[in-house]
């Protein structure tokens, strides 16, 4: 059950719907067990969820949360997740960590696990610094970060790895790679649900889903 609420809240958040993203993960986050070892990821997801609705404290809260979570269960992936929304969240001029350390890992270095070389959190949060490091004009540091991140998206995210082609074509003023990899990606069809008869509970079926995908914002400049 907490699968499959998640799954939807993240089609429904990729969809253009976090306030429904939002109720289909709270609902994954209160139907987990006592003492479940998930509480932390489900967390992040949660913030997620609470960025996309412009809720920047609330989110912030609870990232802070999933950190203390994880570090206390050894769990480095929820960490790093945790740190890497962060990371976007200190770009948001609402944030109360804003004004402090421009990396969120040297303001929360306790906490900071070991590094995984292949981690996809570890990815996002390089692209994070790299944004923060282009608003101080620092454009050799934000190449830097991007072209540490390229690698960790490649093999199994193909859009977050056009998503930091682009960054680095933009910091290198060369868009014909990023174009490329993009067009092969937009001409990918979309795949429609089959029919549910059985489906008790139809109110998610009646929530328009665009024809575009979840991914064009990172299309646009």
């Amino acid at each position: 059950i907490v699968q499959g609420y998640g799954a939807l809240g993240e089609l429904l958040l990729r969809g253009g719907h976090p306030q429904a993203a939002y109720t289909c993960l709270s609902t994954a986050y209160h139907v987990l067990p006592p003492g479940s070892g998930q509480r932390p990821r489900q967390l992040n997801y949660l913030a997620s969820a609470l960025l996309r609705c412009g809720e920047t404290l609330r989110a912030e809260s609870l990232l802070m949360t999933s950190i203390h979570l994880a570090h206390d269960n050894d769990d480095s992936d929820s960490v790093w997740h945790a740190l890497a929304r962060l990371q976007f969240l200190r770009l948001d001029d609402n944030c109360s960590l804003k004004g402090h350390l421009d990396d969120v890992t040297e303001l929360l270095h306790d906490y900071v696990p070991a590094p995984k070389n292949n981690s996809i959190a570890l990815g996002f949060l390089r692209v994070g610094q790299a944004l923060a490091a282009y608003r101080r004009g620092h454009h050799a540091e934000a190449l830097s970060k991007i072209q540490f991140a390229k690698p960790l998206f490649e093999k199994q995210f193909p859009y977050e790895y056009w998503w930091a082609l682009q960054l680095e074509a933009f910091l290198m003023d060369n868009s014909a790679v990023a174009d490329a990899a993009g067009l092969k990606l937009l001409q990918l069809n979309p795949v429609f649900p089959p029919p549910s008869p059985n489906v008790l509970d139809t109110s998610w079926q009646r929530l328009y889903l665009p024809e575009e995908n979840g991914f064009m914002p990172l299309a646009r400049a």
